[in-house]
């Protein structure tokens, strides 16, 4: 009986996954991970998946003339009234109240907006990864050839 055969990948996926899943941004954000494990969140393909599609789903300019004005209207930031025709979301039920979503997202998550074509490329890249190592795993380990 080969190693492979004693059920260890499926002790270690799991182990892996789990691993990924904690350190891709979304259960612990980027700037409360510990240092030890940054290396694991910059090599973790959930991780540009997560920023590439919040920052194409959550994104406003809140620096546009109708909002903060590039930093001319700071009361905006908090205040929807000091900034009636900005049309950016606002979190009703966070702390501060009022805050813009992208602000907020922004903040707990470390992202950037100019960043989603390399976060996209990156997620093809790891795709590419991972299909290529399964296809070489289905190849040469044989886990239903009887020895």
């Amino acid at each position: 009986m080969t190693l492979y055969g004693c059920g260890i990948p499926s002790v270690l996926v799991p182990i892996v996954v789990g691993i990924w899943v904690a350190t891709g941004g979304l259960v612990v954000p980027r700037n409360r991970i510990l240092s030890q494990f940054l290396g694991i969140y910059y090599t973790n393909p959930l991780q540009y998946a997560l920023d590439g599609l919040t920052s194409i789903a959550f994104y406003c300019d809140v620096n546009k003339a109708a909002c903060m004005n590039n930093g001319l209207n700071m009361d905006c930031e908090f205040n929807q009234i000091a900034c009636p025709s900005c049309d950016c979301p606002r979190l009703n039920d966070s702390t501060p109240v009022n805050r813009f979503v992208w602000t907020q997202i922004s903040t707990n998550r470390s992202l950037d907006y100019n960043w989603v074509g390399y976060d996209m490329l990156a997620l093809a890249v790891a795709a590419v990864i991972i299909r290529f190592l399964t296809f070489l795993a289905a190849k040469y380990l044989k886990h239903n050839k009887r020895t």
